[in-house]
């Protein structure tokens, strides 16, 4: 049971979230295109909001940090992608959304790792 609320559940419904959302059509081509611009921010976030899986007891500690760079990698590639190819108007804008989003998660990504390293090395914190 403690292997059941990782880093992995957590993407797998980001990314079920995101494919229900944008193939069902169930808002409207403006607003759904705005939630797409604005994926790249959104995206990286919930990468950096995985680091707090440290704090909870309920969730396996073991190979954590690694698990969470390879997830996030992949699934926010897959997220970001499937976002972006979602979009109506197809131009340089859109790709500028997806390469600024994996930017930021990576950018997430290595500040997570350097925040818990520090946390870890001190504990009083």
């Amino acid at each position: 049971m403690k292997y059941l609320l990782g880093p992995e559940t957590i993407w797998i419904l980001i990314y079920f979230s995101t494919r229900i959302l944008t193939k069902t059509h169930i808002l409207p081509n403006k607003l759904l295109d705005t939630i797409i611009l604005n994926c790249w921010y959104w995206v990286p976030l919930m990468t950096i909001l995985l680091f707090a899986l440290y704090w909870t007891p309920f969730s396996s500690h073991q190979w954590l940090l690694a698990r969470i760079w390879i997830v996030s990698l992949v699934f926010g590639h897959l997220t970001l992608e499937h976002l972006t190819s979602s979009y109506v108007q197809q131009g340089p804008g859109i790709g500028t959304t997806y390469i600024a989003g994996m930017l930021f998660l990576f950018v997430g990504l290595v500040a997570g790792s350097i925040l818990i390293s520090v946390l870890k090395m001190n504990p009083k914190m």
